[in-house]
């Protein structure tokens, strides 16, 4: 089994790489979507940390915690204390079970979180600030939020040199992928 990990900044392009890999047949582990459903097994230490709040119908308003969290940098590293090791064994779990050749973990903390060492190759996806930002906007983020992990995700940035493989996303999103393909190819993933 290859496993490919997908790392960058927000905005950056990792997703569309990865669905781009998903298409072509390999399995996709996206860190976020695990986060998330790793927010609701934490829930409670959760409001401990941060107030109701946090909670909107029983379950953790990402908008809310999201608010808490990436005002503080403490905050910020409560959360990742809380969550880190769950997502961490969550995936190592997938990992032991896939029967695919080809799994790509997806994620902008895949080194925070201990699983670049999981990879075969680590691909960097780099973007100008701008066009993330842009990215993020047209998610519907609203501006000081997207302002906020942006800064919070330059710290990404050391792991950069860490990477088998740095690759450009600032041209379309069709031509991004077309060259990555390429690139996997001769990687001989694909």
């Amino acid at each position: 089994m290859i496993v490919v990990g997908i790392t960058g900044k927000a905005g950056s392009g990792k997703s569309l790489l990865a669905r781009a890999l998903e298409d072509r047949g390999a399995t996709r582990i996206s860190l976020d979507e695990i986060g998330h459903e790793v927010l609701e097994k934490v829930k409670d230490q959760l409001v401990q940390e941060f107030g109701s709040s946090i909670v909107s119908d029983g379950t953790v308003d990402r908008t809310a915690l999201s608010s808490a969290v990436f005002s503080s940098d403490s905050n910020l590293a409560t959360l990742n204390n809380l969550t880190h090791p769950l997502i961490r064994e969550r995936v190592l779990q997938q990992l032991s079970v896939v029967e695919n050749s080809l799994v790509v973990i997806e994620g902008a903390l895949l080194f925070d979180i201990g699983l670049a060492e999981s990879c075969n190759t680590v691909v960097w996806v780099k973007s100008p600030e701008a066009i993330s930002r842009e990215r993020l906007l047209r998610r519907g983020m609203e501006e000081q939020k997207v302002r906020s992990i942006l800064r919070l995700h330059k710290d990404l940035e050391k792991y950069k040199d860490r990477c088998d493989v740095i690759i450009a996303n600032d041209s379309t999103p069709e031509n991004f992928v077309c060259r990555f393909v390429e690139l996997s190819k001769e990687w001989r993933i694909l």
